[in-house]
């Protein structure tokens, strides 16, 4: 995964990509940015951006949610809990 998606919702940042490798875990349509199909992805990553950039209350949404993921799933301390939580659950 890239960890720049990670520090950019860190700061509230939506991130706007394409559907490859791991990505489409880490990146929630709607929620934390959006992510497109890496054939059609400069025109409708484009009408997307422009639409959230020309609307307060989806831009605020999308930044709001970039935050949430960041607090939720996408930092440090939760990814070493949960490591900590599979190896307590595998190894006994």
């Amino acid at each position: 995964m890239p960890v720049v998606i990670a520090e950019a919702n860190s700061f509230g940042v939506p991130v706007v990509t394409s559907d490859v490798g791991g990505i489409p875990t880490v990146v929630n349509h709607g929620v934390n940015g959006a992510m497109f199909s890496s054939q059609s992805f400069a025109g409708q990553a484009s009408d997307f951006i422009f639409s959230a950039m020309n609307d307060t209350g989806t831009y605020r949404r999308l930044a709001e949610g970039a935050l949430g993921q960041h607090e939720d799933r996408l930092n440090w301390n939760v990814a070493g809990r949960k490591v900590k939580e599979l190896l307590k659950d595998h190894c006994g």
